[in-house]
């Protein structure tokens, strides 16, 4: 089994909170089997599979006995498994134009916009008004003067989809550096990556998109047995008798400490 400490190590440096154009998330973390759809999103859950399965790559596996102790070593491998869930969400922000006489459709940065809910003290659906097809802020009535800028606080949908997919992103390249260099203090060695997967079709009567990846290591695995006086007589001497040709020629007796 895989240390539970490397286990909490790997939740806890998991990112909290994540800003993705301009909006920070925060995030759920789990560990195990956790329905995604019972969290609240955006989440990242962390699931291991396959801990124990011995590796056969190493050449260190063995062990060590002593008098009434055998401690063993052996190289185990898992497949560590991300996976990142996130819903479309509704942002609010502001965004500052220049005004130019004559041009009367703007185009806003963050699209699909929802709703434009203020532009200073201009009147909603009286000066200005949100395109048809929410990408723009268009003027039909009392206007700004030419090169005076105008602020807009509007609402626009981020995808699910794009949210999730850059969460995913952003946790590959994090495990390849920084989360790499902290587990490997543990012995741990990264031996393979499976690429990204949309898994959002397991999940087609909710709304959400999904994306998952997995990545195997390999880490040391020990463990040790005792035999105590319970267990077996352990003898401090030991006489063996040297025979040739069926003619005993020798004893030779050895004391444990001599």
């Amino acid at each position: 089994m895989l240390n539970t400490d490397i286990k909490k190590l790997l939740l806890s440096v998991t990112p909290s909170n994540l800003t993705i154009d301009g909006h920070t998330f925060t995030i759920t973390k789990t560990l195990g089997s956790v329905p995604l759809n019972e969290l609240t999103l955006p989440t990242i859950n962390i699931k291991f599979i396959g801990e124990g399965t011995p590796s056969y790559r190493s050449m260190d596996d063995g062990a060590i006995i002593t008098d009434n102790v055998t401690s063993y070593v052996n190289t185990d491998m898992c497949t560590i498994r991300y996976t990142v869930a996130a819903s479309d969400v509704v942002i609010e922000t502001t965004e500052t134009i220049t005004y130019k006489t004559g041009t009367d459709i703007y185009q806003l940065h963050r699209v699909p916009s929802i709703d434009i809910l203020s532009v200073g003290t201009f009147i909603k659906n009286t000066d200005y008004k949100l395109s048809t097809d929410h990408t723009s802020i268009q003027w039909i009535g009392s206007k700004p003067a030419n090169n005076v800028p105008f602020t807009v606080r509007y609402t626009w949908s981020n995808s699910g989809y794009y949210i999730s997919n850059q969460l995913i992103e952003y946790l590959a390249k994090d495990i390849r550096g920084r989360i790499f260099d902290l587990i490997k203090v543990y012995g741990i060695n990264i031996i393979d990556f499976k690429g990204l997967k949309d898994i959002s079709d397991i999940y087609v009567s909710d709304v959400f998109n999904a994306f998952t990846f997995d990545f195997i290591i390999t880490y040391p695995f020990t463990w040790t047995t005792t035999i105590s006086d319970l267990d077996a007589i352990i003898a401090n001497t030991f006489t063996f008798d040297l025979i040739m040709n069926n003619i005993n020629i020798d004893t030779i007796s050895y004391t444990k400490g001599e």
